[in-house]
């Protein structure tokens, strides 16, 4: 079977702060290969788990994904939905993060609609958006049928940034305006509409 999970593909957040958001696989790398030895061995506790497929699955980049239960969530614990990409995965995990995880960006405030009646200053303030960056474990994303061709420097956001707050800062900023650029050309409209579940 292929993999589909590329760089490009949205995704959705499924857990946590950011649950119900899309996001954007940025970059990919390939799974062990069946009969590696350190999928089945002592490599550690994710390389052992059962989810070798899983890893195949959802640790591509470029794939939006959602999110799940988080806190302010509904009657079901789900919270609101946020857009992302994923920038970076990894899928045999680190030392500090012994599980498949990746780097996304997503949309935690979604641009509000506007109006030809509306002025321009009115418009410009409506078409804010408010991004986030962040780590996730496979487990917490959904990979989607979709994907984005949206360029973000990867000098700027990358898993350095969270020893920093300011290099967060201003990976969260990189994030934002590469975002609002591509909602002001009018594609991937359905990326900047909120998901309502």
């Amino acid at each position: 079977m292929g993999k589909f999970m590329k760089p490009g593909k949205v995704v959705l957040v499924l857990a946590g702060r950011y649950s119900g958001r899309k996001a954007v696989i940025v970059k990919v790398s390939a799974p062990f290969p069946r009969g590696c030895p350190r999928c089945r061995g002592t490599a550690g506790p994710a390389a052992r788990s059962s989810a070798g497929t899983v890893r195949a699955v959802f640790g591509v980049l470029g794939f939006p994904a959602a999110r799940g239960a988080a806190r302010g969530g509904g009657e079901d614990g789900v919270g609101s939905a946020r857009a992302w990409d994923v920038f970076q995965n990894i899928d045999d995990g680190t030392s500090d993060r012994p599980y498949s995880h990746a780097l996304v960006a997503g949309i935690d405030r979604y641009p509000r609609k506007v109006t030809a009646a509306m002025g321009k200053k009115k418009i410009a303030k409506r078409s804010k958006i408010k991004s986030f960056v962040k780590v996730y474990n496979y487990n917490h994303l959904m990979p989607t049928r979709y994907s984005v061709d949206i360029p973000l420097d990867k000098t700027i956001v990358n898993k350095d940034v969270f020893r920093d707050p300011a290099l967060k800062r201003k990976a969260r900023r990189e994030a934002k305006v590469k975002f609002e650029e591509r909602y002001k050309t009018g594609k991937n409209k359905w990326f900047f509409q909120k998901l309502r579940f």
